[in-house]
């Protein structure tokens, strides 16, 4: 049987150049058990009053962003992507939509939100 516990081995800000504003993103990268598979998560940044782009809206550029700068020697069929979304504070409970996107060498495109993941 496979082992598909989840290992933390990265976890940061990502800050990239919006228009008007710099576009933040939390991304969590964590490894998948014994496989050569990555998760990434990524979610709102840990920032009070946060008024940047948003990460569900804008999660093919953060994806990119990730891909070629962190796992830039990863195939992009071990990346696993997910969006953590908080709602908490909404009376509801948080939790990850796993998010399916199309690979083109350069850049991630045509993202599908696939639902309720966790």
């Amino acid at each position: 049987m496979r082992n598909l516990e989840r290992r933390l081995i990265d976890e940061q800000e990502i800050v990239t150049k919006g228009w008007l504003t710099d576009a933040i993103c939390k991304m969590k990268i964590y490894r998948v058990g014994d496989e050569d598979g990555f998760d990434i998560v990524l979610s709102k940044p840990d920032r009070e009053n946060y008024v940047g782009k948003s990460t569900s809206n804008n999660f093919e550029y953060f994806a990119t962003v990730i891909k070629n700068e962190h796992l830039m020697a990863v195939d992009p069929d071990h990346i696993r992507w997910f969006n953590f979304l908080e709602w908490n504070r909404e009376g509801y409970e948080d939790f990850e939509t796993k998010i399916f996107m199309t690979w083109t060498g350069k850049k991630y495109i045509d993202p599908i939100f696939a639902g309720r993941a966790s």
